[in-house]
């Protein structure tokens, strides 16, 4: 069996930037602490895009007014 680990392209490790950036998403979207951390990790890494099933993630990160494309996977596929 494959671990998800040897599937990612890119690895990020705990830094503080990533940490702060996340806690303002969790106080300007109301993302959960969660949620934060997997879109300021998207952000930390350069990110053009940041699919999820989860529509209430998307509106909320949506507020946040990122320079990346927040989308659910069967829209981004219609998309492109």
């Amino acid at each position: 069996m494959i671990g998800l680990k040897q599937l990612c392209q890119v690895q990020v490790g705990p830094v503080h930037e990533i940490l702060e950036m996340a806690r303002s998403y969790v106080t300007e979207a109301h993302l959960s602490p969660k949620d934060a951390l997997h879109v300021a990790c998207a952000v930390h890494c350069g990110a053009r895009y940041f699919l999820t099933c989860d529509n209430q993630l998307i509106k909320r990160a949506l507020r946040l007014k990122l320079n990346m494309i927040i989308s659910n996977p069967v829209d981004y596929v219609r998309e492109v």
